[in-house]
């Protein structure tokens, strides 16, 4: 079940985890790393193989909200359409229960 009542959702400004840079500092590098800009240290080939490897993950910790979100969304529209079910048949007995009160009263008015 989904924790955070809310809270969580897509980091444009920094890391759930804390570790690994936020998602537009990624992309970015990213980016340069395609275009071919400078790189200190490392290679090219492995700067981009962990930036992919980082975006990669987070997109499988959004995968797994967007399940739990729309688990969660399925639960709340059968919830509403379980009331809205209820609601109609109890509008249906009202009506009825309003008919047969009519009708006793019109016995007892023609009986007096």
């Amino acid at each position: 079940e989904r924790k955070g009542g809310g809270s969580e959702g897509i980091s444009w400004g920094g890391s759930k985890e804390g570790g690994g840079g936020d998602l537009r500092s990624d992309l970015e590098e990213a980016r340069n790393l395609v275009r071919g800009a400078p790189t200190a240290g490392q290679s090219k080939e492995a700067r981009l193989a962990k930036v992919c490897e980082r975006l990669s993950k987070r997109l499988g910790e959004y995968k797994k909200e967007n399940e739990q979100l729309e688990e969660l969304l399925a639960a709340e529209r059968k919830k509403s359409s379980g009331g809205a079910g209820q609601l109609s048949r109890l509008e249906d007995e009202v009506a009825h229960l309003q008919t047969v009160i009519g009708q006793k009263h019109a016995e007892y008015v023609s009986t007096s």
